[in-house]
């Protein structure tokens, strides 16, 4: 399972996951508007696969997601960027006489 904590500039994923290290098979991806953590971990002498896909705001932005394992906790942290203006545009129209 995950925690979810929200600032005014980040969101914040904490995933417990015991025992990794550099060389455990974990990947953190997105796809979209989804984050998807999974991989593989061994505790007392089992062999576990877990993955969790986790829908993200539109106003995410992944080229600055950033990801450190410390202590058996995986912290995923997704940087807010401004919501897009409106989408909506009203267009004149120019009448050519």
């Amino acid at each position: 399972m995950y925690k979810k904590h929200e600032t005014d500039d980040d969101i914040i994923f904490y995933f417990k996951i015991p025992g990794l290290s550099k060389d455990k098979n974990i990947k953190v991806f997105t796809c979209n508007q989804t984050l998807t953590v999974k991989g593989n971990f061994s505790v007392e002498n089992s062999y576990r696969h877990f993955q969790h896909t986790i829908s993200i705001p539109s106003n995410t932005d992944v080229d600055g997601i950033k990801s450190i394992y410390k202590n058996d906790i995986l912290e995923i942290r997704l940087p807010k960027e401004e919501e897009p203006a409106n989408l909506t545009k009203n267009i004149n129209i120019e009448f050519d006489d």
